[in-house]
């Protein structure tokens, strides 16, 4: 054979049953879809056939050439095709790339990821992919010649998943216990997102090792939990695809890294807790290419498995329509909600669960003291799956109307059968629901939930809205949600309000929003003259969360005051809007940290806006570690206030009337210990009479008079 050029790679694809040495015409309306996706995640760019002999069509692919649909070259100048560590391909359908919905068609069905590049070149500078119609997943690095045997010929739509489940028993497993240890002993957690943290190589870009580096800055905000965005292998900067459960995201660091980062964070009394997604996995995940490849295994069990149950496959001649995907140019569809490339594993087959609870023993055993369980609600889908006649069904009419009873019979034996090895192993669900009435039975399954009630609710009597009108009335509201809701679903119930999080606006900008009909729009972008406002009014907000009952969350940077700004893209859009949520943690005024990230993905940059790159405005943290009055000073010493003090982290919770509804007053109890907290919300002193012994106050607040947006804590005996 006779391909080879200088420093090119390229891409053989057989999808003839003979081989060819001419153009047929099976190939006319496929081509390759390349991108780079390491160092640099870009856009990527569609090349057609160069020539044709016996491996197939072969693309020839010229790095110094190729540019991006976006006008920018696939690599920076600087850099030659050997310094590309990973590279994306899909093989396309290209009549289906005029889709204006839904997704492409591609032999295989997924992305294809050469990883490890360098390692492939041959001596002569050259690589080469040989793929095959219908295993396109199983590519080698040397022509073996053939085409191989498609498994889905000849079928008449038999690879259907399975179900041996009945997820609408909620009697099966029964309540697991509480993990006595956070019940007992974490107050204030803390979230980090991890590429955005703490860089330790100067490749821009958050690692675990840049963590392990800034845990004496943790230790000294007096954070007890750290919840890390998932660590996993992924294909997206975020991580929440999984392609591997058992490895760490070598772009992150290595399982070292990661055992270390929890030994040390132990002996700061710090637990660390895993971000686990369980709805769905990257296509990437061996799981989904042992489904698509109709694979059976074993488990941990020994017992045997069907990997094409672990999804939901659906056999259809006519097209469906997302959330259902097609496979490839079969007749075969797959479920996935939230993206083509996430796939939604089908728990009513009970591998699926034994393999997911495998993972959770696992990384129990290596040391993780828990598990951020992405997406509760969203494990079934109506639209998913058959529901059963008493089925509960939440925001029933809506797209993302789910079944809360088999979302509950999933993580009740999840829950229990985790706990049945690692009793103290805490378990908090994302449930996206700001109802307290709808998330409360999720309690039969969990020991936590983040708390975005608490979080809008707050918004929204900042706005004087709806039941939460005035602080005042937004306290009794709060003690209705805990004693009336929660408690009687799990009386050890572990409440997880948070500041902020990687996929909500920054408390600054919500509290400098505008109010539409019932609900709070997130100020866009706050300027130079309303940011002082914003952050007396984050003061206030924060301390409200964090002296809530259970375990609080501080999103990093919020205890710096940073702020979200977002723009739309060029072209209009707010497409990945979210990566303003995540921009680098603010270590130094001077930006001279070497911790300091900046990276980008998929060509969007993840910077500082133009308000948290003035120091005068947004200090950094080395800096407000040591300035008076400080967000990150305010928070430092409500943190430990609350450690210090079991009634303010388990303790009893109770509205308290001041006469003026302006200020949020409640009162935290346990045994013979009483704390009082007054917030004032209010744009004026407010006169409150509070009882006690001080324990905490700012803006000068006193048991007659409370400054506006100022925190008041009284103990009394």
């Amino acid at each position: 054979m006779t391909w080879a050029k200088e420093e090119n790679l390229y891409i053989h694809y057989n999808r003839s049953k003979e081989n060819q040495q001419a153009a047929p015409t099976d190939y006319a309306n496929w081509g390759i879809w390349i991108w780079q996706k390491a160092p640099l995640d870009l856009p990527g760019v569609l090349i057609d056939w160069s020539f044709y002999d016996e491996s197939g069509a072969i693309a020839e692919i010229d790095f110094s050439k190729v540019t991006t649909s976006n006008n920018g070259k696939l690599i920076t100048n600087d850099q030659t095709w050997e310094d590309i560590t990973r590279i994306g391909f899909l093989i396309v359908n290209k009549p289906s790339m005029a889709n204006v919905v839904g997704m492409w068609t591609s032999d295989g069905g997924t992305d294809m990821y050469i990883n490890d590049f360098n390692t492939q070149i041959r001596d002569d500078n050259t690589m080469h992919v040989f793929t095959l119609s219908g295993q396109v997943a199983d590519y080698t690095f040397e022509y073996l010649g053939g085409v191989g045997e498609d498994p889905y010929a000849n079928d008449n739509g038999s690879f259907v998943s399975v179900t041996n489940v009945n997820s609408s028993n909620l009697n099966t497993f029964s309540q697991a216990i509480t993990s006595q240890d956070f019940y007992n002993n974490v107050g204030v957690g803390y979230q980090i997102f991890v590429r955005s943290f703490a860089d330790s190589n100067d490749d821009g870009e958050g690692d675990i090792r840049g963590i392990i580096n800034k845990l004496e800055y943790l230790e000294n905000l007096g954070v007890k939990a750290l919840w890390l965005t998932p660590v996993h292998a992924s294909e997206t900067y975020h991580g929440y695809d999984v392609s591997d459960f058992y490895r760490i995201n070598p772009s992150l660091g290595t399982t070292l890294d990661y055992a270390e980062l929890i030994y040390k964070a132990k002996e700061k009394d710090m637990r660390i807790i895993m971000d686990l997604v369980v709805n769905h996995t990257s296509t990437q995940n061996a799981w989904f290419q042992n489904s698509i490849n109709l694979r059976k295994g074993t488990n941990s069990a020994g017992q045997p498995i069907d990997y094409r149950s672990f999804y939901h496959w659906k056999y259809s001649l006519t097209p469906l329509v997302a959330p259902w995907h097609r496979f490839g140019e079969t007749n075969y569809y797959y479920y996935g909600k939230f993206a083509s490339g996430m796939p939604e594993l089908n728990y009513d087959y009970q591998g699926t669960r034994d393999a997911i609870i495998d993972v959770a023993k696992y990384w129990a055993a290596f040391g993780v003291a828990g598990f951020r369980i992405d997406a509760v609600k969203h494990i079934y889908m109506n639209d998913e799956v058959t529901a059963s006649a008493n089925d509960s069904i939440t925001e029933a009419g809506t797209t993302y109307a789910a079944n809360r009873t088999k979302n509950i019979n999933f993580f009740k034996e999840f829950n229990y059968r985790l706990k049945s090895v690692y009793p103290n192993a805490f378990v908090i669900g994302e449930n996206f629901d700001g109802w307290d009435a709808r998330i409360a039975p999720y309690y039969q399954g969990m020991d936590s939930q983040l708390d975005f009630q608490n979080y809008y609710h707050l918004m929204n009597m900042m706005h004087g809205i709806a039941e939460s009108a005035n602080p005042q009335a937004q306290a009794n509201v709060f003690a209705t949600k805990f004693n009336t809701h929660f408690r009687p679903v799990r009386s050890q119930f572990i409440n997880g309000a948070f500041t902020s999080n990687h996929d909500v606006a920054r408390v600054l900008n919500w509290v400098k929003g505008t109010r539409s009909g019932n609900d709070v729009i997130s100020k866009q972008t706050i300027n130079t003259g309303e940011y002082a406002d914003a952050l007396r009014r984050a003061k206030v907000f924060n301390a409200a969360t964090l002296l809530m009952p259970g375990t609080s969350w501080i999103y990093y940077g919020d205890e710096l005051g940073m702020t979200g700004n977002w723009q739309l893209n060029p072209n209009g859009t707010d497409f990945h809007k979210d990566r303003y949520y995540r921009q680098p943690m603010k270590w130094d005024n001077l930006d001279s940290d070497p911790a300091h990230t900046g990276y980008t993905f998929e060509g969007y940059q993840v910077g500082w806006d133009g308000i948290n790159t003035i120091d005068s405005l947004v200090p950094g943290a080395n800096q407000q570690m040591l300035q008076e009055g400080s967000m990150f000073q305010i928070m430092q010493a409500l943190t430990a206030l609350k450690h210090q003090e079991p009634a303010l982290i388990r303790g009893s919770f109770q509205a308290i009337s001041t006469g003026n509804t302006n200020v949020m007053a409640f009162r935290r109890s346990l045994n013979n210990d009483t704390f009082n907290i007054y917030l004032n919300f209010g744009t004026s002193p407010a006169s409150v009479n509070a009882t006690g012994t001080i324990v905490f106050a700012s803006e000068n607040a006193t048991l007659q008079s409370q400054p506006s947006f100022s925190i008041l804590v009284t103990r009394t005996a």
